[in-house]
């Protein structure tokens, strides 16, 4: 058991219902199901029972609910104890971030610390997405900046950075670009092969904007680094649906952007933390520093 598994649990238990809970929680249904189900192998026991009213706890699951809320509090008191101790004398943060992040985000961060902080100190730390969440929960990481939409997002506070549009990316030699297109549409992309991101609350509304139009997307494959996309892509796996900020990350002429021209959805790179009051000081003052600077993109 985690603590993300736990405080899933202890929302849904809340809201006595799956569907409601997962809105709050800012996912989808089947992840927060499995994870229950998981959860309720480990244990060995159910922790709902399916009522007409909707979900009632069952002995284990009313156990676990109040055992659960002492461990989130207990959780968070020993980490800020362990803060004041391991933070005496240093202006210390610790950050995480993956993907597009590490290059555009992460570097003016540490530029910012620095000038604000004396006696300063940064240990940043590169994973997935749910790994740096995860341990933002857990209190190992501080603050992370990560690509919104992500899940699970009951538990932290978030700010937006920056937004851009998905755009597609093509191999130089693509046949499409023989054919003097300013864009491309959902349309033509529904008829070759389609590099996705691999994260599922960023490919799913890309899928559902095709889905609306009663295409069907040809999905080769996904991509859990930008990098990978833009290999793949340039390679002639197929067309890769990547942010437009990547264009900034890699500059060469094997591969060409073009925008898509119906597709709405956006995507955004955003600072998390946890909601806690019990942050440290250089913690909370970073925040307001994030919020305030204009991040360049």
């Amino acid at each position: 058991m985690d603590l993300r598994q736990l405080r899933y649990f202890l929302c849904i238990a809340e809201k006595k219902n799956f569907s409601a809970a997962a809105q709050k929680l800012h996912m989808s249904q089947p992840p927060l199901s499995r994870s229950i189900m998981v959860l309720e192998e480990e244990i060995g026991a159910p922790l709902f029972i399916r009522e007409k009213n909707g979900l009632v706890l069952t002995d284990a699951g009313k156990l676990l609910q109040l055992k659960g809320i002492e461990l989130i509090n207990l959780h968070e008191y020993i980490m800020a104890e362990l803060r004041s101790i391991t933070f005496s004398g240093k202006n210390k943060i610790v950050i995480g971030s993956n993907d597009a992040s590490n290059a555009l985000i992460v570097p003016q961060f540490i530029k910012l610390f620095h000038e604000n902080f004396h006696n300063a100190e940064i240990n940043s730390y590169s994973g997935t997405a749910n790994e740096i969440t995860n341990r933002i929960l857990s209190g190992e990481i501080d603050i992370g900046f990560l690509r919104w939409p992500l899940s699970g997002m009951e538990f932290f506070d978030m700010h937006k950075l920056h937004e851009g549009r998905w755009v597609a990316a093509l191999s130089a030699s693509h046949q499409l670009l023989k054919e003097g297109l300013n864009g491309i549409s959902l349309e033509i992309l529904s008829s070759y092969p389609l590099i996705m991101p691999s994260r599922e609350s960023l490919y799913l509304p890309i899928v559902k904007a095709f889905t609306e139009k009663a295409l069907t997307p040809d999905i080769q494959c996904y991509y859990f680094e930008l990098e990978n996309g833009v290999i793949l892509a340039k390679q002639g796996v197929g067309i890769a649906i990547i942010p437009n900020c990547t264009q900034r990350m890699f500059r060469d002429n094997d591969y060409k952007i073009m925008e898509i021209t119906d597709l709405n959805e956006t995507t955004f790179f955003s600072a998390i933390k946890r909601k806690d009051a019990n942050l440290s000081p250089v913690v909370n003052k970073s925040w307001e520093i994030i919020k305030k600077h204009n991040f360049r993109i």
